[in-house]
Order: C-alpha cells, then structure tokens, then sequence
C-alpha cells in the first residue's frame, strides 16, 4: 500500500511534472529505453566483434524499432552524421578530441562531465583521451 500512496502524493507529482517538463526541452527524442548506451554498445560490440563510434551509437539510440528516425531533428542529425563521415574518410573533416562527427553534427559541444552516446560512467578524459 506505501507504493500506491507515494504514486498519488503531491511530492511524487511535482517529481513527474519536472520530469515531464525536462523531457519536452529534450531536442533529441531516444528510443533506447533504460537499458542505455552501454548495454546497446555490448550488444553491438557481440554482433560486428568490434566497438562502435559514439556517432552510430547515437544513431542506434535514437531509431525506433523498425529502423525508422521519427524525429525531423534526429532525421537532420543523421544526415549531418552521414556527411561528415564521409568528409572525415575523404580527409576534410577532422575529427579531434570533442570536437567530432557527432557533436558537430548536433551543433553542440560536449558537456563537462559526461560523453554524450557513452553511457554515464564514462568520463571525457576517458574517452577523448584528453591530459
């Protein structure tokens, strides 16, 4: 019964609607669930035996279960991921530290704490490689 009366208490309310409010701020839609990126990346790293790139990582977290990008904004992510990849294999695209395909292609640079397409336990240091 706590369960039940915690669920219709004002203070889980207030936790919902904040929650809710963050997540219509949110410009990306993912369709990982809660499992995240570091069990997507396992499964990934089972089938092709190797890891793979933040980039298609995001890609994979963000496309829903029929292989489809229903968000425009992801759809425009996924176009810019495409062409700076190509770019980066042709050699006038540059990837170095946090300055790469993804956060390019997402305009945005990197948070301070966290790799976004990482999952939460790894740090930019970690992976960039960064002194």
């Amino acid at each position: 019964m706590k369960f039940v009366q915690y669920i219709t208490s004002s203070q889980f309310q207030q936790l919902s609607d904040r929650g809710s409010e963050i997540r219509t701020n949110n410009e990306y839609s993912s369709r990982g669930g809660r499992d995240g990126y570091r069990k997507l990346d396992q499964e990934m790293f089972e089938k092709t035996g190797k890891w793979e790139k933040r980039d298609g990582l995001w890609l994979q977290q963000h496309t829903a279960v029929d292989g489809e990008l229903k968000d425009p904004a992801c759809q425009k992510a996924s176009e810019l991921i495409m062409e700076y990849n190509t770019q980066a294999s042709q050699g006038t695209f540059e990837s170095v530290g946090t300055n790469d395909v993804l956060s390019h292609a997402l305009s945005r640079p990197e948070h301070k704490g966290r790799v976004r397409g990482q999952s939460k336990f790894v740090k930019p240091s970690q992976y960039f490689n960064l002194s």
